[in-house]
């Protein structure tokens, strides 16, 4: 894979170049098994952007990104992408201890809330 991607965004935009200028760019991946293709044009410059119409689930997909060089297919650019939307767990703090020296001494054990 020549990228790693990682998002909270399950329509991600992807932007590249390729040297073929003014030319369609071809964007295909497999979710669930599936295998979806797309296309998006090159401008002037080979600047191409494509964004996710439909969600893509929480998972790693394989994303292929290629060229029609003539008759076949040139690949410009392969990118690992992982989509995961969900937070990160809220910490908990599960006690706590402070022994400052003899008769002084504080314990707490709980929970706070956001």
């Amino acid at each position: 894979m020549g990228q790693t991607i990682i998002t909270k965004d399950n329509t991600p935009t992807l932007t590249g170049l390729t040297p073929m200028i003014g030319e369609e760019v071809y964007i295909s991946y497999t979710e669930n098994g599936k295998p979806y293709a797309f296309t998006t044009m090159a401008d002037s410059t080979g600047k191409w952007t494509y964004t996710f119409s439909s969600p893509l689930d929480d998972g790693s997909y394989g994303v292929l990104v290629q060229v029609q060089n003539g008759r076949a297919f040139q690949t410009i650019d392969t990118i690992a992408l992982t989509v995961d939307t969900v937070p990160p767990a809220q910490p908990v703090i599960t006690g706590a201890t402070d022994a400052v020296g003899a008769g002084y001494r504080a314990d707490y054990a709980g929970q706070f809330d956001r």
